[in-house]
C-alpha cells in the first residue's frame, strides 16, 4: 500500500500541506498565533459552539491498514469526552468507527468495541504531543503522550470503508464530545511509526545540520533559522558554519515554545571548534529575559549554565582552539545540569528548579541578546556544526550516538 501522509499546520487555514485532504471548518473556529512551534498559528475550537473541521473528500481508506495519528494539543477544558479525530461508518458496529479522543482527561482510541485507554491524565493550559499508532502486522494499538508510551494492547484492524474525517469531534457520544482548546501540527500517516520516531516527533525541537550552508530545521517542527556574517566551511559532519565577522556574526531561530515552561527538561548538543575564547556559544532569550546556556571562559574553560533565580553553573574542561569537540548539556528537575564532552559525562550540578522565561524563546548561536540574566561573554569566533535541541533529558546512550556520527 503506498504511504499517504496528511499534514494540517492550521496556519490560518485547514488545508492539507499536500493539497489533497483539505478540511472545511464547521461553526466558525478561529486561530491563535503563534501555535506550538512559535510561528504560524493553531486552530482554536470552542466545544460549546460545536466547532470542528471535516474532510468530506477524498475518502481515505484506513481498513486493514496501519496508521499513525499525531497532534499538538492545548486543552482549555477537560470533561467527559473531548474528541480529536474520527472516521466512522457505523457508530454501533464493532471495528467500524475509528476515534482518537480524550476521555476523562486520558487518551482513548479504538475502532469501537476494540479500544485502548491511556493511563496518564492530561492537564489544561499546557501543550501536549499526543499520538495513536495501530500496527496492522502485529495487531497492536499504542498511545503516546509527549513521546512516551502511555498504553498498548492487541486489537483487530479497522473495518470501516466509508466516512468523513473529522477533527475536534467524532461519532462517539455525539454531540457531547467536542474538543475545546488549540490544535496544531496535526498529521495522519497510513503506516505504523516506531516508538523512536514518535519520541523524536514529540521531543526533537530542532536539528540544524548546517550542511551546504543550510539554516533550515531538519527536525519535525520546521523552525528555520536566520543568520548574519556566517560562511560555510568543511565541518565535523559534512559542512558547518564559521563565525568570524568582527563579533557580529550569529545564527538564530525563534519561537521555541518547548523551552519556555518552568522545570521543563531540555537538552542540546553540537560540535564546536573555537578560534577564540571568552565567548557565548548558545544563548536563550525572550523579550527582556535572557540566559547564556553555554559559554567559553577567557582561559578556554567550557561552562554550562541555567537559571533558578540566579545562575546555576556546571564547569567543563579547558578546550583547545582549532580542535573539534562534541559538547552536550542536559537538564531535568531530578538531575539538574549534566555536561557531556565527546559523548562522556564530565560534570553535573544535582537537582534544581529551572525558572524559565514562560514565553517562546529565541535561540542564538555565537552571539547574545541583552536581557535580565545576561552575562558579559562576547561573541564566539570559530566553527559550529550539527546543532540539536530537545525538550527532554537525553541519556548517556543518546549523547553517545550524537557524539559518534
Amino acid at each position: 500500500v503506498p504511504t499517504t501522509t496528511i499534514f494540517w499546520s492550521f496556519d490560518n487555514n485547514t488545508n492539507d500541506l499536500y493539497g489533497v485532504y483539505n478540511g472545511q471548518t464547521i461553526n466558525g473556529p478561529s486561530y491563535v498565533s503563534p501555535g506550538y512551534v512559535g510561528y504560524g498559528s493553531a486552530i482554536v475550537l470552542n466545544g460549546s459552539l460545536s466547532q470542528s473541521v471535516t474532510v468530506f473528500t477524498p475518502y481515505l481508506n484506513f481498513a486493514f491498514r496501519s496508521l499513525t495519528i499525531e497532534a499538538w494539543i492545548y486543552p482549555l477544558v477537560l470533561s467527559g469526552d473531548n474528541d480529536l479525530f474520527g472516521q466512522c461508518q457505523c457508530n454501533t458496529c464493532t471495528d467500524k468507527c475509528l476515534f482518537f479522543i480524550l476521555r476523562n482527561s486520558c487518551l482513548y482510541m479504538g475502532f469501537y468495541s476494540d479500544n485502548l485507554q491511556g493511563n496518564t491524565a492530561l492537564r489544561t493550559y499546557s501543550w501536549w504531543h499526543v499520538a495513536f499508532v495501530y500496527d496492522y502486522s502485529s495487531a497492536q494499538q499504542t498511545v503516546y503522550i509527549n513521546g512516551i508510551q502511555d498504553g498498548t494492547r492487541s486489537g483487530g484492524p479497522y473495518l470501516g470503508t466509508t466516512g468523513n474525517i473529522t477533527i475536534g469531534t467524532s461519532n462517539i457520544q455525539s454531540p457531547y464530545n467536542f474538543f475545546q482548546g488549540y490544535i496544531d501540527q496535526f498529521s495522519v500517516t497510513n503506516r505504523a511509526k516506531s516508538a523512536l520516531e514518535i519520541l523524536d516527533d514529540a521531543t526533537l525541537v530542532a536539528h540544524y545540520s548546517f550542511d551546504s550552508g543550510s539554516l533550515l530545521d531538519q527536525g519535525p517542527n520546521g523552525i528555520n533559522g536566520t543568520g548574519f556574517g556566517i560562511t560555510t566551511v568543511t565541518g565535523r559532519v559534512n559542512e558547518s558554519l564559521a563565525f568570524s565577522l568582527a563579533g557580529t556574526a550569529y545564527f538564530q531561530g525563534s519561537g521555541f515554545t518547548a523551552l519556555a515552561a518552568a522545570n521543563q527538561s531540555y537538552s542540546f548538543s553540537l560540535w564546536i571548534n573555537p578560534s577564540s575564547f571568552n565567548s557565548t556559544i548558545v544563548h536563550l532569550s525572550s523579550l527582556s529575559w535572557s540566559l547564556s546556556l553555554m559559554v567559553l571562559m577567557a582561559n578556554g574553560q567550557l561552562v554550562g549554565q541555567s537559571w533558578n533565580g540566579s545562575l546555576v553553573r556546571v564547569t567543563g574542561p579547558v578546550l583547545l582552539s582549532n580542535i573539534w569537540t562534541h559538547v552536550a548539556e542536559t537538564y531535568s528537575s531530578t538531575n539538574g545540569l549534566r555536561l557531556y564532552i565527546n559523548g562522556t559525562i564530565y560534570n553535573s550540578t544535582g537537582s534544581f528548579y529551572y525558572a524559565a522565561s514562560t514565553l517562546p524563546n529565541y535561540v542564538t548561536l555565537a552571539n547574545y541578546n541583552n536581557g535580565s540574566n545576561s552575562t558579559t561573554f562576547g561573541p564566539f569566533q570559530g566553527t559550529l556544526d550539527e546543532f540539536y535541541i530537545y525538550s527532554r533529558e537525553l541519556n548517556s546512550s543518546d549523547i553517545s550516538v550524537l557524539a559518534n556520527p
